[in-house]
C-alpha cells in the first residue's frame, strides 16, 4: 500500500480534511506536521545539526516564502532562500571572517569619507523577492538607493555584493552569481582566500564581465564605488 504525504499548511483546513478522510478503509494512520516537528528553543542560537534536523521535518518539496521563514525561524540568521528552497549555511571559518572584516572596514571607510553610501556586513538579508533571499558577506548600497534598506533587509538589488569563499560549493556559487546577474546587481566581487585572488565582475548590459582581477599581489578596483582600491598583499596577510 503506497504512502501519501499531503501538505496543508493551514491548520484549520488540515483538520477539516482529516475529518473527511478518517472514515476511509485504506487510511491506516493520520499524522499532522505539527505533531512531528520538534520545537525550536527560544534562545537565539542553534547548532548546525539542530537546525538541519528541524528543517528536515518539513517536506522536501515545500515552497518557502521569506515571510514564513521569518515566522518559523525568528531569531535564526543562517538561512537563505533559492527559488523558495531553504539553504542552511554553515558557520564560516576564522580566515573567512578576518578577510570579510578587513575588506568591509576598508570599503566602509572609503564610502564614509566620500559620502557615497552604506556598507553592511553579513548576516543581513538581501530580499530580491519572497522566494529568493541571500546574505552576501558584504553589501554596498549607494546613497541614491538607501531607501532600499530597512531594519531587516535590503529590498531589491544592492549596488555591490561581495562573496568570500569558505566552505561554499561551486554549484552554490554559480547559483548566487546567476541570481545576482538575473536581478541586475551592478557589481559582484568574488574573493578566493585559498588562491589569494579577487575578481570584480560588472554588468555589461545583462551579463557579468570581469572588470578587475588580481592574484597574490597587485590591486583590484571597483567600478561602482569610485576610487575604491584593494591591495591584495594587505588583505591576504
Amino acid at each position: 500500500m503506497p504512502t501519501f504525504l499531503i501538505d496543508i499548511p493551514d491548520e484549520k483546513h488540515a483538520k477539516h480534511f482529516l475529518q473527511l478522510v478518517e472514515h476511509l478503509s485504506f487510511v491506516k494512520q493520520i499524522t499532522t506536521q505539527k505533531e512531528k516537528q520538534p520545537k525550536l528553543r527560544k534562545h537565539q542560537h542553534y547548532s548546525q545539526e539542530e537546525l538541519e534536523t528541524f528543517i528536515a521535518t518539513f517536506p522536501a518539496t515545500k515552497l518557502w516564502t521569506y515571510s514564513e521563514v521569518q515566522k518559523t525561524f525568528p531569531h535564526e540568521s543562517r538561512i537563505e532562500l533559492f527559488n523558495h528552497q531553504l539553504i542552511c549555511m554553515p558557520s564560516p571559518s576564522l580566515e573567512h571572517q578576518e578577510i570579510v572584516f578587513d575588506l568591509a572596514i576598508s570599503m566602509k571607510n572609503h564610502a564614509s569619507q566620500t559620502n557615497m553610501g552604506k556598507v553592511i556586513i553579513s548576516p543581513f538579508d538581501v530580499k530580491f523577492d519572497e522566494g529568493n533571499v541571500v546574505q552576501p558577506d558584504i553589501i554596498y548600497v549607494s546613497k541614491e538607493n538607501e531607501d532600499k534598506i530597512d531594519k531587516k533587509c535590503v529590498k531589491g538589488s544592492p549596488d555591490i555584493v561581495v562573496e568570500v569563499l569558505s566552505s561554499n560549493k561551486k554549484d552554490d556559487l554559480e547559483k548566487k552569481k546567476d541570481l545576482y546577474e538575473k536581478n541586475q546587481v551592478p557589481e559582484y566581487w568574488l574573493v578566493n582566500p585559498k588562491k589569494q585572488a579577487i575578481t570584480v565582475n560588472v554588468l555589461e548590459q545583462t551579463k557579468y564581465a570581469v572588470f578587475s582581477e588580481a592574484t597574490k599581489k597587485g590591486t583590484v578596483k571597483s567600478s561602482v564605488l569610485g576610487g575604491f582600491v584593494v591591495w591584495l598583499e594587505n588583505l591576504f596577510k
